[in-house]
């Protein structure tokens, strides 16, 4: 967890993607498809990775408030680094399973005190996915409502155990039983704790806040990138099912959620008309701009660290 990116991760997940795209085209009409992508306007590379810089720029900001709660504060400029290395070792990885990464970089930092931002983080960005998901997908006959509910389940447990004294209490009891964690009963305890603390504050409040503008910006992308190709959606309707492709496709532990995503995509947008070579398209354009592009760019910066 608190090992950096290495290439042959970066590789595998090369080689997957490859597979991805591959199969993409096989089931599409790969003639439409690579003509829809030549025809992009020239505006719009520059624009979607000028979007996707925000995006990133925000969620570090955010991640500023987030230790901020926790009584850490350093400086947005200084998390510039661990953030994007993080960013490209949570999209190689399984689950996103190496996101805490940052935190081990914090080097002036405890590591516990600081993997609290993380986990709030992430409940945030959950209850905001899972609520636009379900708004989707309840009521539909599609079976992808079942790992959302399980990821709300997953969710809300999390915000039962920091908001509960009394079912924390009860949880450590029984896991205090295992040897490894007595073992880092010190650790786990700061941990707690610390989150326990970011709930009174008032950068958790503002960090909620932008959890939503993070999110809208991402959402903002996807729809312009069929609006590039000549197939304009709602942000709302780009949100709802980016929603439900990301929470499946983080939860079938397939490092960036390769090929389960882009099957909940292909699934949900051909059920509101789009084409298929569109989808096709759309889906190849968003992940390089959103899988690769921060992927190079925290491999770049490992040197910087």
């Amino acid at each position: 967890m608190g090992k950096l990116p290495r290439p042959e991760k970066l590789i595998l997940a090369f080689l997957l993607a490859i597979i991805v795209f591959a199969a993409l085209l096989h089931f599409s009409d790969t003639r439409k498809v690579l003509t829809a992508i030549t025809n992009l306007p020239l505006s719009a590379v520059p624009i979607l990775l000028a979007i996707a810089t925000i995006s990133f720029l925000t969620r570090i900001f955010r991640w500023h408030l987030l230790l901020k709660a926790s009584t850490t504060s350093i400086r947005t400029k200084k998390l510039i680094v661990p953030f994007m290395i993080s960013q490209a070792a949570s999209l190689i990885t399984p689950g996103k399973v190496g996101d805490p990464l940052r935190c081990f970089l914090l080097k002036e930092h405890r590591v516990r005190k600081t993997l609290g931002s993380v986990v709030v983080e992430r409940v945030l960005d959950f209850t905001l996915l899972i609520i636009l998901a379900t708004s989707l997908l309840i009521g539909s006959n599609t079976q992808a409502i079942l790992p959302v509910f399980v990821a709300a389940a997953l969710t809300l447990s999390v915000i039962a155990v920091f908001a509960s004294r009394r079912l924390a209490k009860q949880l450590w009891k029984n896991l205090s039983r295992l040897q490894l964690v007595r073992k880092y009963e010190k650790h786990l305890s700061e941990f707690y704790h610390t989150v326990r603390k970011m709930a009174g504050r008032k950068e958790l409040a503002y960090s909620a806040l932008l959890t939503g503008a993070v999110w809208a910006i991402d959402f903002l992308r996807l729809s312009l990138t069929f609006a590039f190709l000549s197939y304009p959606i709602s942000i709302l309707t780009a949100g709802q099912i980016f929603s439900a492709a990301l929470i499946i496709g983080t939860l079938s532990m397939i490092p960036g959620g390769m090929g389960g995503q882009e099957i909940v995509m292909l699934t949900l947008f051909s059920t509101i008309g789009l084409p298929l070579h569109i989808i096709t398209a759309a889906i190849i354009i968003d992940r390089l701009v959103s899988y690769w592009y921060p992927i190079f760019i925290g491999f770049f910066l490992i040197p910087y660290r």
